[in-house]
């Protein structure tokens, strides 16, 4: 599990525990966006033991349906685990032959919805169901924060959506990137793009090279819109989504969110190169299980989003699988909002798209079902036992009732 790095609080709230790691009673209140950072040097057993106990309620809300409040208010925070046998730190190789560690700064990527007072603003009905954006899009809490970085030298960014709602199409001025990491760790080489897509809660590595051709590079915000006809156009931009209930979206324009401004380095890192292979991951065995789970939204008790026809009872348990099994679960949306599908405590492999193979073999714990998309994940079932959940990631969506109860048995 090295290299993973999560965030607490999104899921789980805010109540003082006994088990706590850290002192989210002192931040309920602030509704500051806030950037924290706990390592856990060189113990996977006890990280493990961490986010197991983080994903099953460390952390806990008093109110079912109020996730998305803790997060409108600022509270994540980011945790990594430090293991050296899982490549966490990436040196660029020099032409003599020397090892350059790489810059490392993390990027926590929230929006907020202010009034003209500044404060904190209350939702309607409607832009709950949309999955409420913020105007106000924050990097570490700061707007355009500028990073340095010297010519040729290797910057490495370790990104996190911490949204509610908001999907971040994250690109360097169409400059070439590679990630080297997902939501599960490492994958098993750089894969070079210039666009990456993040929906609320994932997380990807990144590297990118100071090029000594440009003063400056800037991370923006490419258009990219969740919500089709009916939510983009009657609901989301046309008098109910932008007029009546809430402010307009913002898809068709990019927006600068950091800067990374290139110096002159007076190291000589000509010709580097990064790392070939940084894990071994293979493919999940073929399941003992196969099942399926339908996104979409409906009426139950008012508008709400639905798994399987049916809203979130937390007294009800929607799965139950066996520990040491391998499942293969079809997520199939026929809404017409895109879902960031989630599910605790246990990583996943993307099979395919719309019977299309995955191409990039990797580790999740989040993967983005677009309306009308069918996603096949395969899941291995270790370590933990008893009850967690899966949900959609807009919270907005979760709180509205898109969510099950997964009992793991042995």
């Amino acid at each position: 599990m090295g290299g993973i790095w999560l965030y607490a609080g999104l899921d789980t709230g805010v109540t003082k525990s006994p088990d706590c790691f850290c002192g989210w009673d002192k931040l309920a209140n602030e509704g500051l966006p806030t950037k924290r950072v706990y390592s856990l040097a060189n113990d996977t057993k006890n990280f493990q033991t961490l986010y197991a106990g983080t994903q099953l309620g460390v952390f806990k809300t008093e109110d079912a349906g109020k996730t998305w409040r803790l997060v409108k208010e600022g509270i994540t925070d980011a945790v990594i685990s430090i293991n050296p046998s899982n490549s966490q730190q990436i040196y660029a190789v020099s032409s003599d032959g020397q090892l350059w560690l790489s810059k490392e700064e993390f990027i926590v990527l929230q929006d907020f919805a202010l009034d003209d007072n500044g404060r904190l603003t209350d939702s309607r009905m409607m832009s709950l169901m949309m999955g409420r954006e913020g105007d106000l899009i924050t990097v570490n809490g700061e707007v355009n924060p500028q990073i340095n970085l010297n010519q040729e030298e290797w910057l490495r960014l370790r990104i996190l959506n911490a949204s509610t709602s908001r999907f971040y199409n994250l690109s360097f001025d169409n400059n070439r990137f590679y990630l080297i990491a997902t939501d599960g760790g490492a994958i098993n080489s750089p894969q070079e793009m210039t666009e990456l897509l993040l929906t609320p809660a994932q997380r990807a590595e990144i590297m990118i090279k100071g090029d000594s051709k440009v003063s400056s590079l800037k991370l923006t915000n490419l258009p990219y819109s969740r919500v089709g006809m009916m939510g983009g156009g009657m609901m989301g931009g046309g008098m109910m989504g932008g007029g009546m209930m809430g402010r307009r979206r913002n898809n068709n324009s990019s927006q600068v969110l950091a800067t990374i401004n290139i110096n002159k380095s007076n190291k000589d890192v000509n010709s580097v190169s990064l790392p070939n292979q940084l894990n071994n991951i293979t493919p999940l065995t073929s399941p003992n299980q196969m099942r399926s789970f339908t996104l979409n939204h409906g009426m139950a008790n008012g508008m709400a989003f639905l798994i399987n026809g049916k809203p979130y009872n937390h007294q009800r348990i929607d799965t139950t699988v066996k520990l040491n099994t391998t499942e293969e679960w079809e997520l199939i949306n026929t809404g017409m909002m895109d879902h960031p599908f989630h599910v605790h405590l246990n990583s996943f492999q993307v099979i395919s798209r719309n019977d299309i193979p995955e191409k990039l073999l990797a580790w999740r714990d989040t993967v983005l079902v677009k309306r009308r998309e069918r996603v096949k994940i395969r899941i291995r079932f270790e370590d933990f036992t008893g009850k967690t959940v899966y949900h959609c990631h807009i919270l907005d969506h979760e709180d509205l009732g898109m969510m099950g109860n997964l009992q793991i048995t042995t």
